[in-house]
């Protein structure tokens, strides 16, 4: 269900302030209100959440806002402007061993968009480059090491543009791991034209 709190304001603390719990259940508004009186004081933003454990927030901008939520997972915001509206991009990355990001995309309305809508991931392909001096076998048994795409997300605090890098290689068996390190683009890039990143 939507939230009755909408997201009438366009700066990022204002925001944090008057998102639904939903959004992030291990913290309370209170410890949301922590958060940013901590950074504005020049202070750590740690608070004990729900769980017992320690969340921290690291950043926070006009419209911006990075947050450790426990020791192997961490969230973050970012203000997208479209033609009528702000929507905002948030990314949950899960941080244990290698890491791997969930994107998602809200209203202001506390809404969650259709992702496809904003965003489409690259296939597996683009971040692997193999030379011509390759045979098609042996291009074809170094994809396949790369079977499953863990792909961590990273909003830019500076910009509009979105920062992917494929962290499979860190779930893999070592030999597996050095054999497509060679090929494996180091990152992707993409931007925020208005209506959607690409």
């Amino acid at each position: 269900m939507a939230s009755s709190v909408s997201l009438t304001a366009q700066n990022m603390s204002d925001i944090i302030k008057d998102m639904p719990d939903s959004i992030m259940p291990l913290l309370t508004k209170n410890d949301r209100l922590d958060f940013i009186d901590y950074l504005a004081s020049n202070m750590k933003a740690e608070v004990t959440n729900r769980l017992g454990g320690k969340s921290e927030m690291t950043t926070i901008s006009n419209d911006y806002a990075h947050i450790r939520m426990t020791g192997s997972s961490e969230i973050s915001f970012k203000l997208l402007p479209t033609i009528s509206d702000t929507i905002i991009c948030m990314i949950h990355t899960y941080t244990s061993n290698g890491s791997d990001s969930k994107i998602s995309f809200l209203n202001k309305r506390w809404e969650v968009l259709t992702t496809e809508n904003y965003f489409e991931q690259p296939s597996t392909d683009k971040f692997i480059s193999l030379p011509d001096t390759l045979t098609n076998t042996e291009k074809e048994n170094l994809k396949n090491k790369v079977y499953i795409p863990f792909i961590k997300a990273e909003n830019s605090k500076d910009n509009l543009e979105l920062k992917l890098t494929l962290t499979t290689p860190k779930y893999m068996n070592t030999d597996d791991s050095k054999a497509i390190a060679p090929y494996i683009n180091s990152e992707i890039t993409m931007k925020w034209n208005g209506q959607r990143f690409e």
